[in-house]
């Protein structure tokens, strides 16, 4: 039998969770500036809020680093996007979050605005190969 301590702490939401449910209940929130660093750390945040399924449909403009591609999912009605640089992410890592940032960013059916200027381009970004709809061969 397990102890009430026990059955109080199993019942008790993660902190992401937690976190996001009351940005869920902001009603007005239209502007988001997201700014935590680090690739493991949005992802545990992200992973939460996207097990919960939670959107944020009031949201028409975020700042944010690439390392939250989920949350230019919450937010469909995003109008501007604006990207920051996050120097603390290792190359390889890089790579498949900038692709999963810019897949996110094209889902985007009512973009207005595309603010990438503190983004540090890499090759990967613009090699033609990688990003193209076309490639050549």
């Amino acid at each position: 039998m397990r102890s009430r301590r026990a059955r109080e702490h199993s019942l008790k939401p993660s902190l992401p969770a937690l976190f996001f449910d009351v940005m869920g209940k902001m009603k007005n929130l239209s502007k988001i500036e997201w700014m935590i660093r680090g690739v493991d750390e949005n992802a545990v945040i992200g992973r939460a809020f996207i097990e919960d399924g939670r959107r944020l449909p009031g949201v028409k403009h975020l700042i944010s680093t690439m390392n939250a591609p989920w949350l230019i999912d919450a937010c469909p009605s995003l109008t501007s996007l604006e990207a920051k640089r996050d120097d603390y992410v290792w190359v390889e890592a890089a790579h498949t979050r900038d692709v999963a940032w810019f897949a996110a960013a094209w889902r985007l059916k009512g973009l207005r605005k595309l603010d990438m200027g503190e983004v540090e381009w890499t090759g990967t970004m613009t090699d033609y190969e990688r990003t193209s709809r076309y490639p050549s061969h």
